[in-house]
C-alpha cells in the first residue's frame, strides 16, 4: 500500500534532530528531482562537492553525496506553491514509498520541481524551483541549519515569522523588549552579549559591537564596513525581522549572503533577481556561516567537529568553483532588464 507524505516547508527553521536513516554515523544527502529540474540539480550536486564546509565534511567521511539526483514521476511527487497565503512558499505531496523511504534514508533530502519560481526551507526536505540559479537551492539547504534569512522580510512574512516581534536565529536576532539606547557602553556589551547568540564571538574577533550616539548614549551595532565584499564577524543591524523591529534587529554579516541582504527582500526585489545578484557573490557563505553548519552537521549526528582549512574559511571554496553551467545563464539573463529597486551596499565588488 502506498503511503502518503505532506511535505511542509517552513521559510526557515531549526535543527529538528537528526532522521533514522541506515547509518547515523554519516551526514546522508539524497537530491530528488523531476526530469524538468535535473540539470539545475545536478548543478546543485557538484557545487555542494566543493562548496565549504560540505568539501571539509566529505574529506573527513562524515558527508556522503550523491553523483547525480534521482528522478520521481508526477505520480510519485507533486509540489505547488501558496502555502500560508504566500505565492512561491512551496509545499510537496509525496505519494511514493520508493521515494518516502529515500527520504526515510537520508539526513538531508532536497526537493527540485520544474514548477516555477516557488522553493521553501526544511529540517529535512528543502524544495527548490528550476527556474532560479542552483544557488537558490543552497540558500533552502542553509536554512536546515538553524538559519534565518538575511533580506527583510515583507510584511505579509513578518505576521508569519516574526512572533511578538521576536526572532533567535544562526544569523538573526530580534527582540522588540530591548532598549534602543544605554547610557553607558559598558551597559550596551552586556545587553548584547546576554542576548545575541554570536555577540561574544565578535568580541573575541576585535570587532566593535556598540556605537555611540551624538547625545552621549550608546547603541548596540557594529559601524558597516567601507566595502563589499567582507565576511567579518560582527553585530550589524538590519536582517529578516527589521520591518517589525527596526530599532533591535541584527544580523553577523554585513555584506550579502546566499542567505540575502536586507535591501534584496521581496518588498524590493523579485526572487529571480535576488538570486541572480547572490549567484555573482564570490563567497556565499562567511566564514562564521560555514563554521557553524560544519558545527550543526557534527550536532545532529554526534560526530567529531570537522575542522576546516584557512584556505576554505577564507574563499569559501574546497576546490574549483563551478562557473559555466545553466544556472549562470539564466542570472545572467534575470539581470538583463536592470536592477528595478534591488539595492547592493554601496562599493560592492560584485
Amino acid at each position: 500500500m502506498r503511503t502518503t507524505l505532506l511535505v511542509l516547508a517552513m521559510a526557515w527553521s531549526g535543527f529538528s534532530g537528526a532522521s533514522a536513516h541506515a547509518d547515523p554515523s554519516i551526514y546522508k544527502v539524497v537530491v530528488l528531482a523531476d526530469a524538468g529540474s535535473a540539470t539545475r540539480a545536478q548543478e546543485y550536486i557538484a557545487a555542494l562537492h566543493c562548496l565549504s564546509p560540505f568539501s571539509a565534511l566529505l574529506r573527513a567521511g562524515e558527508l556522503e553525496l550523491p553523483d547525480s539526483p534521482t528522478i520521481y514521476t508526477s505520480d510519485e511527487v507533486v509540489c505547488t506553491g501558496g502555502l500560508d497565503g504566500i505565492a512561491r512558499l512551496a509545499q510537496c505531496k509525496i505519494s511514493s514509498d520508493r521515494i518516502n523511504a529515500l527520504i526515510a534514508s537520508a539526513t538531508l533530502a532536497p526537493i527540485f520541481t520544474s514548477v516555477p519560481n516557488i522553493g521553501a526551507g526544511g529540517s529535512q526536505t528543502p524544495i527548490v524551483s528550476s527556474s532560479f540559479p542552483w544557488t537558490t537551492a543552497l540558500h533552502e539547504t542553509t536554512h536546515t541549519f538553524g538559519f534565518t534569512d538575511d533580506y527583510a522580510y515583507t510584511a505579509a512574512e513578518t505576521a508569519d515569522y516574526c512572533t511578538g516581534g521576536a526572532l533567535t536565529a544562526i544569523n538573526g536576532y530580534s527582540n522588540q523588549s530591548m532598549p534602543a539606547t544605554f547610557t553607558t557602553e559598558a551597559a550596551a556589551i552586556a545587553s548584547c552579549q546576554t542576548n545575541i547568540p554570536w555577540c561574544t564571538a565578535a568580541i573575541a574577533m576585535g570587532t566593535p559591537v556598540t556605537t555611540a550616539n551624538a547625545d552621549g548614549t550608546f547603541a548596540i551595532g557594529t559601524p558597516p564596513p567601507a566595502t563589499c565584499p567582507d565576511d567579518r564577524l560582527g553585530v550589524y543591524a538590519g536582517g529578516a525581522c527589521q520591518v517589525a523591529v527596526p530599532a533591535a534587529t541584527w544580523r553577523p554579516s554585513y555584506c550579502p549572503t546566499i542567505m540575502g541582504f536586507p535591501t534584496l527582500g521581496e518588498d524590493y526585489c523579485p526572487v529571480e533577481k535576488r538570486q541572480a545578484l547572490l549567484f555573482f557573490i564570490k563567497k556565499y557563505l562567511p566564514a562564521f556561516y560555514q563554521q557553524q553548519i560544519a558545527d550543526g552537521a557534527a550536532q545532529q549526528l554526534n560526530l567529531p567537529v570537522v575542522q576546516l582549512t584557512q584556505s576554505e574559511l577564507d574563499t569559501g571554496w574546497g576546490c574549483a568553483r563551478p562557473s559555466d553551467d545553466d544556472s549562470l545563464k539564466a542570472a545572467t539573463a534575470a539581470l538583463a532588464d536592470g536592477l528595478g529597486n534591488c539595492k547592493l551596499p554601496p562599493n560592492s565588488a560584485f
